[in-house]
């Protein structure tokens, strides 16, 4: 499967894409078809790789003890290893895909090397994993905020 060119400068650059940064992309991404019920990242595991959901729907769930807890239902387009990545701690949930998935992976490798040779590239990326994490904190406040309403 060939990279979507189109989509990475409309939902993770927000601009067009160089030849030059088309290239460097078409190199470093790693494009992953996963089938329902296959993990995307296990958690507890080595965060070595950023994960960018291109389309599908994955479930997130987080265990402690022997309780697993659905953390999220998601069909919106994602980024998943990114505290990982840049903590260097492990994974802190489970992303499993609940409908075919397309993954673009990046390993922690080379994300770093366009950090340091791309940088406006870099850039980019890091503002679509902040929307990504200002979108996750939303919907969880807005959950809590339901829950706690049903509760009063």
């Amino acid at each position: 499967m060939e990279i979507d060119y189109g989509w990475l400068e409309k939902a993770v650059c927000k601009r067009p894409l160089t030849e030059a940064e088309r290239q460097v992309l078409a190199e470093i991404i790693e494009v992953v078809i996963m089938p329902p019920g296959m993990p995307i990242m296990h958690q507890g595991a080595e965060g070595n790789a950023l994960f960018i959901v291109r389309s599908g729907s994955t479930d997130i769930s987080c265990k402690s003890g022997n309780k697993e807890t659905l953390i999220s239902r998601d069909d919106k387009s994602r980024v998943f290893g990114e505290i990982s990545l840049f903590s260097g701690e492990p994974t802190c949930a489970k992303v499993v895909a609940s409908l075919p998935c397309t993954v673009y992976k990046i390993s922690r490798e080379n994300f770093e090397m366009i950090m340091h040779e791309h940088c406006k590239l870099a850039l980019n990326m890091l503002a679509f994993i902040v929307r990504n994490m200002g979108d996750v904190i939303r919907r969880l406040d807005m959950k809590q905020t339901s829950m706690s309403s049903k509760n009063l």
